[in-house]
């Protein structure tokens, strides 16, 4: 029963990327502060590094490494984001290229392919755990020995904002009573409607859970994960040198910064051991 029901959350947030309306959402082009922070690290490397973006989406980061890296393959599982890149970046030359693939079964590529391979936006999130350490041996394989890895997941230390009194008080503009009641309404939903409040209250106790955090409308699940048991998860799946990044791009050097970390998502950089 769990089993089935994993997989019916799965189907369902992979129906929720092939939407038009959230499609169109995921026509940006920028890049967070660690993932420039790489681009600044390995200016003069990147020119001779062949790169796996997982979860292109529409192609966020593919104007600022495409055109740095020797060879570019951007993959989605949703054909529709596929088909966005590929026509926003038709004129693009051949070393880069799109192709629908899951990450969780990257068979199209060989073993040792990558010297790079970044999965964008927490599309890391959007699996069960079974399938997020599947993820992590499939790019283990595909990477090149000493390769890269380079992704961004939901940090747990940070739901208190979505279900905590927190949370709650912080959304609360007596002076814009739509933005209120909208805010409210939100919180509403997420924590009672949504999920379970026995469940949301006890949050805090786990390492790790999949639940849905309002995104998309209410339509998505996603996995937040602590970073300590993070970076478990990454020794587990044979990665080593790991770094922690919070959203500005500052490093987390030791556990106890790790433990007072609350960005909505944290960054983690390592390499193939």
């Amino acid at each position: 029963m769990k089993a089935t029901a994993s997989v019916t959350a799965e189907i369902a947030n992979q129906l929720v990327f092939r939407d038009a309306k959230v499609v169109r959402e995921y026509f940006q082009d920028y890049l967070e502060a660690p993932e420039r922070m790489i681009v600044d690290r390995f200016d003069e490397r990147l020119s001779s590094m062949n790169m796996l973006d997982i979860g292109v989406g529409c192609g966020r980061t593919t104007a600022h490494f495409a055109p740095r890296v020797a060879g570019y393959v951007g993959v989605d599982y949703a054909r529709e984001m596929i088909a966005a890149c590929e026509n926003r970046f038709r004129h693009h030359p051949e070393s880069v290229r799109f192709k629908i693939c899951d990450m969780r079964s990257l068979e199209p590529f060989a073993d040792d392919s990558f010297e790079f391979v970044l999965i964008s936006y927490n599309t890391i999130s959007t699996v069960s755990h079974e399938d997020r350490m599947q993820t992590l041996r499939e790019v283990h394989r595909v990477c090149k020995p000493g390769g890269y890895l380079l992704f961004s997941a939901h940090n747990l230390q940070s739901v208190h904002k979505l279900f905590g009194w927190g949370g709650f008080l912080r959304g609360i503009e007596p002076a814009r009573p739509r933005i209120t009641y909208w805010h409210l309404r939100r919180w509403w939903l997420r924590g009672f409607v949504y999920n379970n409040p026995l469940f949301t209250s006890r949050l805090k106790s786990f390492d790790r859970v999949v639940f849905n955090d309002g995104a998309h409308d209410f339509r998505l699940r996603h996995y937040y994960i602590k970073p300590a048991a993070q970076v478990e998860q990454l020794r587990d799946a044979a990665f080593d040198d790991i770094q922690v990044f919070a959203r500005n791009g500052e490093e987390l050097r030791d556990e106890a910064q790790m433990r007072r970390a609350e960005d909505d998502w944290l960054f983690y950089f390592c390499r193939k051991a």
